[in-house]
């Protein structure tokens, strides 16, 4: 069973753990998310049965602009108390880490990102041990000396439609 349940294409005011997951970033990245971390996001939330292991860029837009008017109608506080409530435990685990991994591309989390991160964190009442290995490990994995800068051809392919979301 997957984590994160397939994305559906609703336009309405329910959150659902793909939105939880866009919204939480959104409000980590104060909506500075960059193109990158939008395909990350894809393949994210779309696994290994969707084509490319990608969302399609228009399902993922209309995701986030989805995520964006609930986050703003709610706030982040009530959003993440909100959130808190739907998602089980190791949806929980898995939203903060998919965040710190995003986060983590340019290598860091910058503190205005970290002060959302703790905010989430506590509000879904993961400690800061528990976030601790996959912290090392995400370090190790985007270590620059170490990555092998393969970029799948899916991403190539995939990156025009991104960029028309940032």
């Amino acid at each position: 069973m997957r984590i994160f349940p397939k994305l559906r294409n609703e336009d309405d005011k329910s959150l659902t753990p793909q939105c939880i997951l866009a919204g939480l970033l959104l409000a980590v990245k104060s909506k500075d998310v960059n193109e990158v971390e939008l395909m990350h996001l894809s393949t994210t939330l779309a696994g290994p049965a969707s084509d490319n292991y990608m969302v399609r860029a228009q399902d993922l837009k209309e995701l986030i602009q989805n995520s964006e008017r609930i986050l703003a109608t709610l706030g982040v506080e009530e959003f993440i108390l909100q959130s808190a409530i739907l998602l089980s435990g190791k949806q929980k685990l898995a939203t903060l880490v998919t965040i710190m991994d995003l986060c983590m591309v340019e290598n860091s989390i910058i503190d205005g990102e970290k002060n959302i991160f703790d905010q989430i964190r506590d509000g879904f009442e993961v400690s800061e041990d528990d976030l601790r290995p996959f912290e090392e490990m995400l370090i190790l994995k985007n270590e620059p000396s170490i990555r092998l800068n393969v970029i799948p051809a899916s991403y190539n392919r995939a990156a025009e439609g991104f960029r028309s979301l940032v």
